[in-house]
C-alpha cells in the first residue's frame, strides 16, 4: 500500500540489517550487486554474511566461481527471514492505516471479466472520492493472486476468491456468487432449446481464459449429458475476440451469466443453464494489514453496488 519510496525508507532504517543483507544476498547470488540493492558497502556487507553464519553455526551459502548458492541451511533460513519481512511491512502498513488511513499508491489486481465487466466506473468512482491517491489496475497472468498480495505486489484482488489459497494474513469479502451460461452464434442444426451436450459435439469450444485445459463449467456440461468435452480450440484472454468468433461460426463457448447482456448485442445467444455448471464465489482479498484503509474498504462497497446492478450492464448501460 505504501509507496516504493515509503517501502525502502521502512526497510533502510526499521528492517534488522542482519535479516536485510541475507535477503538481499539470496535474491542476487551476488554480494557485490546486493550490496548496490541495499545500499551498503561491499565490505560491510561481506563482514555481515560472516556474522550471521556465525550466529546460525552453519554455512548458508555455497561460494562459487560466480556467484553464489543458498545451502541446505540458506534455504531454511530464507524461507523465514521472507515471512519476517512481509510480517514488518504488513505491520507498518497496518500502523499507517491506523494513523492516517491514507495511501498514495493503491495496486488492483484483477481478471479479464471484471475488469470489462465493472472495474471502470469502480475505478472513476474511487478517483473522483480519493483524488489524491494513484489507481493501477492489473491483469497478472499465470499467478496465483493471493501469492502476489503476501508478497507485496499487490494491494487489493477483485474477482473470484481463491478459498484453496486462503491466508491467515488474507482478509476476503465475498459479494456474490457467479454462475454461468451457454453461448452459440450458428443455431443451424441445433435440436432442442436450449441446447443439449450432444448437439454441440461438432462446435468448435472457446475457453475464455489462457488455460490449454477445459474449464469446469464446460467439463461439468458434458458429463451432465455422460459425454466427454471435446478439445478446446481457442483459449483466450480477449472477451471481444471470443464473442466475435462465436457470433461469426460455428463457434461455442461457456461464460458467466454476468455477460448475457453484452452477448445479446453481438447477435449471438444466451442460454441459462437451470443447473448450475460451475459457481464461484467472487468479492475483494486484500491484506489483513490494508483492510481498516477508507479507500479499500469503498472499493468493496462500490464494487458490492456494481454487482447488484449487474444485469443492466450492456445496452441498458
Amino acid at each position: 500500500m505504501a509507496s516504493n519510496e515509503d517501502r525502502m525508507h521502512v526497510r533502510r532504517n526499521g528492517m534488522d540489517r542482519s535479516i536485510r543483507a541475507f535477503i538481499a544476498i539470496a535474491k542476487h547470488g551476488n554480494v557485490t550487486i546486493a550490496a548496490r540493492d541495499i545500499g551498503m558497502a561491499q565490505s560491510s556487507l561481506t563482514k555481515k554474511l560472516r556474522q550471521i553464519e556465525i550466529e546460525f553455526g552453519a554455512p548458508l551459502f555455497e561460494r562459487l566461481p560466480r556467484g553464489m548458492r543458498l545451502t541446505n541451511y540458506g534455504q531454511a533460513l530464507y524461507r523465514h527471514a521472507i515471512e519476517i519481512d512481509r510480517s514488518y511491512s504488513q505491520a507498518k502498513e497496518e500502523i499507517v492505516a491506523i494513523k492516517t488511513g491514507h495511501v498514495d499508491l493503491l495496486r488492483i489486481g484483477t481478471g479479464p471479466s471484471f475488469s470489462l465487466l465493472y472495474m471502470s466506473r469502480v475505478l472513476d468512482q474511487l478517483r473522483s472520492e480519493f483524488p489524491k491517491t494513484r489507481l493501477i489496475l492489473s491483469s497478472p497472468a499465470n499467478s496465483s493472486y493471493n501469492e502476489r498480495l503476501l508478497a507485496g505486489d499487490l494491494d487489493v484482488v477483485v474477482g473470484r476468491i481463491e478459498a484453496e489459497h486462503l491466508s491467515d494474513k488474507i482478509t476476503s469479502t465475498t459479494l456474490a456468487t457467479f454462475e454461468h451460461c451457454l453461448v452459440i452464434g450458428d443455431r443451424k442444426g441445433i435440436a432442442h432449446d436450449p441446447p443439449t451436450a450432444a448437439d454441440l459435439l461438432d462446435f468448435a469450444w472457446i475457453s475464455y481464459s489462457e488455460s490449454i485445459e477445459p474449464e469446469p463449467a464446460l467439463t461439468n456440461f458434458f458429463h451432465a449429458y455422460g459425454l466427454q468435452p471435446p478439445p478446446l480450440a481457442v483459449s483466450t484472454s480477449s472477451f471481444n475476440t471470443a464473442l466475435q468468433l462465436v457470433a461469426a461460426g460455428k463457434y461455442a463457448m461457456i461464460v458467466p451469466n454476468q455477460f448475457q447482456p453484452i452477448v445479446e448485442t453481438s447477435g449471438a445467444v444466451a442460454y441459462p443453464i437451470e443447473t448450475p455448471l460451475h459457481a464461484y464465489e467472487v468479492g475483494v482479498s486484500v491484506r489483513s494489514s490494508t483492510a481498516r484503509y477508507p479507500i479499500v474498504k469503498r472499493l468493496a462497497e462500490i464494487l458490492k453496488i456494481e454487482l447488484a446492478f449487474g444485469s443492466k450492464l450492456g445496452v441498458e448501460r
